[in-house]
């Protein structure tokens, strides 16, 4: 019952009941009714996918190819696979490739998708890589989800780096879902977990005018969570395709797709306890009368930063601290315990509150992401079947904002009974977690792709020597043009140490 008080039924409802109202009569059709239709060389069928295993593939060649006659390291992922192991996304399908691993330590690790840097997304055969595309656009910086991606290719050796788009370790290549002639279908998905996680998508295919005029509409709502609090994302997005045959041998699709995420990552890192030498000490206050006892074992120290800012105490300024006093450092020269102190580190079995399923943390490395895409996609016999001609063109648009702490994560006691102005210290004698910086960086990017592709399919086996036919060849040739813009913004906010031969006292910022 807490669970289900979680759901977002209203909004959830609403899709659904829009859905049905937009697209009256959606229905499966019987299998005899079914037409078949000839797909061009550059796209594969859904079809094509026998249970978990996939026949075709268009990372072997940019063409579409049988699996049976690529002779490179592919690996493909089917839906029915995907959905059986409840894949989502493009790091939980990584997880059953073999020779990639998805660990980093940017950004914690794991199930961390793209990272907080974006740097290393995955690592393939030792080789860190992020060449992430669909249907051989780069993706930017936008995560990969299934809502809107057909099947899942991980090429890997020196076939990923075919055209020059990929990188020696692999290339992960997705396709966008596309409409389907003589196809109505609704797809509703829901999922929960223990970590009162909640995942729902519509994926919706519609024939309106016979092989003619059919569209495709996906809509994704994901609040995941962690097992620390509060790690997790939201993530919201829709996505429509619609394709449009004017003539019979000319075809034209264009897809759309707008996203938006907040992320809070989980870390990696410990977090050293500073408290309890000073619960061992008696749990001495400083009251702003003169300096701080940095006697070994006092349990308070001197605090060695000159301008500190309050986080969440927007009313305090920022003040010189030169000389207030902190809880015990872990590193204290001379003390007699100071290797115990230096290999201690503040967890469920030191902590005097209970910090189970806790991030101490918090949400101080966080991101903030939208994201745009559009695609065109227009195809034409030139000729002759075997002539195949692909125009086309891909905008993506991302922009995020990042904020990111650094440093030992120290927990401390506030024991400063006043502020630095004298002023009574509304923190006194509450926790908190001290590190070193935090940097801020924010970017928007711009992606234009447009590409031609000639596919020619020679197929000589009448012509027969010694009884064997001459085989079948495929003969393609391509033009792409990719422009890249980036803005760029960062800064970042410091503690400074005091520094030798200036005063001790100042008001030095930051």
């Amino acid at each position: 019952m807490l669970l289900l008080n979680k759901l977002n039924l209203g909004r959830f409802f609403v899709l659904f009941l829009c859905t049905g109202i937009l697209i009256p009569g959606v229905h499966s059709q019987d299998t005899e009714d079914e037409q078949v239709f000839e797909l061009s060389p550059f796209e594969v069928s859904e079809d094509s996918e026998i249970g978990y295993m996939a026949t075709e593939t268009l990372s072997g060649s940019r063409m579409r190819t049988s699996l049976a006659d690529v002779a490179a390291s592919i690996d493909v992922l089917t839906k029915e696979f995907l959905d059986d192991v409840g894949a989502v996304n493009m790091y939980d399908a990584l997880d059953y490739v073999g020779n990639v691993s998805t660990t980093n330590v940017n950004g914690g690790y794991g199930e961390n998708e793209n990272n907080v840097w974006f740097s290393t997304p995955y690592q393939a055969r030792g080789f860190t890589t992020s060449a992430v595309g669909a249907d051989f656009f780069s993706t930017g910086r936008s995560p990969t989800d299934f809502f809107s991606k057909g099947s899942f290719t991980v090429a890997r050796g020196p076939n990923a780096i075919l055209f020059g788009i990929g990188a020696p370790g692999g290339i992960v290549n997705t396709t966008r879902k596309r409409p389907q002639f003589g196809k109505d279908e609704v797809e509703l998905q829901l999922r929960v977990d223990n970590y009162d996680s909640l995942r729902y998508t519509i994926d919706v295919k519609k024939e309106l005018i016979d092989d003619k005029l059919a569209i495709r509409a996906a809509v994704l709502y994901e609040d995941r969570n962690e097992f620390l609090d509060p790690a997790g994302y939201k993530r919201q997005a829709v996505y429509g395709a619609v394709t449009y045959k004017p003539f019979e041998k000319t075809t034209i699709t264009l897809t759309g797709e707008s996203g938006d995420e907040f992320r809070t990552f989980r870390y990696s890192l410990v977090n050293y306890d500073t408290i309890t030498p000073w619960i061992n000490a008696g749990k001495p206050s400083y009251d702003g009368n003169g300096l701080v006892d940095n006697t070994t074992g006092s349990g308070l120290e001197r605090m060695g930063r000159k301008a500190l800012m309050i986080s969440g105490q927007p009313d305090i300024p920022i003040m010189n601290w030169q000389n207030m006093g902190e809880t015990e450092r872990i590193e204290i020269p001379g003390h007699i315990d100071q290797n115990r102190i230096r290999a201690t580190s503040y967890t469920s079995d030191t902590a005097i509150w209970d910090i189970n399923g806790l991030q101490l943390q918090g949400k101080s490395r966080q991101r903030e992401m939208d994201w745009r895409d559009i695609t065109l996609f227009v195809t034409q016999e030139v000729f002759i079947p075997e002539l195949q001609l692909e125009l086309a063109y891909n905008s993506h648009r991302n922009e995020y904002l990042l904020a990111n702490t650094f440093g030992h994560f120290n927990l401390r006691m506030d024991v400063n009974e006043v502020l630095p102005n004298g002023e009574t210290n509304p923190n006194f004698g509450v926790p908190y977690l001290e590190s070193d910086r935090n940097q801020v960086i924010t970017e928007k990017q711009g992606l234009d792709t447009a590409r031609a592709t000639l596919s020619y399919q020679l197929d000589l086996n009448d012509i027969e020597i010694f009884g064997m036919g001459l085989g079948r060849y495929n003969f393609m040739g391509m033009v792409e043009d990719f422009r890249q813009t980036s803005d760029f913004a960062g800064f970042t906010r410091a503690f400074i140490e005091n520094i030798p031969g200036f005063p001790a006292a100042g008001n030095w910022t930051n």
